[in-house]
């Protein structure tokens, strides 16, 4: 797992062998990185986290370099990010949801804040299908004409925008709660 024993006890247990982690002790920024990803995967509400783990979550991989440099990913070297207009491809990304594997992946080059419950939201979208909900579906096609261009790509609604847009949602919720959902729309326009 990659981790001291005594670290994280609630995480390990419920995320068990799906958890790897590489590069936990290092005294680098990478290390300090992959510290900060956990600590942030360990504030996570259990009871989604459950969830998740529950609808089927595989993997969660933790380690430096970008998304490319995780066990299984090396054929995303010069890859482009689905609909992306600044040419960025997977060795940009801290963080990253494989749908198809259901695996979270976390890596260390350049972080965004909130990385890890903005992918933890895409891995909780997926597996409980809320972009087949009907409200989501009307909740993102009400707002799409006053969402920017990265919910909305050339102004036309997809599934892809309105899943950043919920999972961006999501997050907001889980790091601020109530805060967020009394003004959340401003953040979006």
């Amino acid at each position: 797992m990659g981790i001291p024993e005594s670290d994280f006890p609630e995480l390990k247990k419920i995320l068990g062998n799906r958890l790897s982690v590489k590069g936990y002790y290092s005294d680098t920024d990478d290390g300090r990185i992959i510290r900060q990803h956990l600590c942030a995967l360990n504030e996570l509400p259990k009871g989604l986290l459950q969830k998740v783990v529950d609808q089927g979550l595989r993997a969660v991989l933790i380690g430096p370099g970008s998304i490319p440099q995780l066990p299984g990913y090396a054929h995303l070297v010069n890859v482009r990010v689905p609909n992306r207009k600044d040419g960025m491809t997977f060795l940009d990304l801290s963080g990253c949801y494989d749908g198809k594997n259901l695996a979270l992946l976390l890596g260390t080059a350049d972080p965004e804040p909130h990385v890890v419950e903005h992918e933890f939201s895409h891995a909780l979208i997926d597996v409980m299908g809320y972009l087949d909900d009907f409200r989501v579906v009307k909740c993102y096609r009400d707002r799409a004409s006053r969402l920017n261009e990265f919910y909305v790509p050339n102004g036309i609604p997809s599934r892809t925008g309105m899943d950043e847009f919920l999972a961006d949602i999501l997050a907001g919720v889980i790091i601020f709660g109530e805060r967020f959902i009394k003004g959340y729309e401003r953040s979006f326009v």
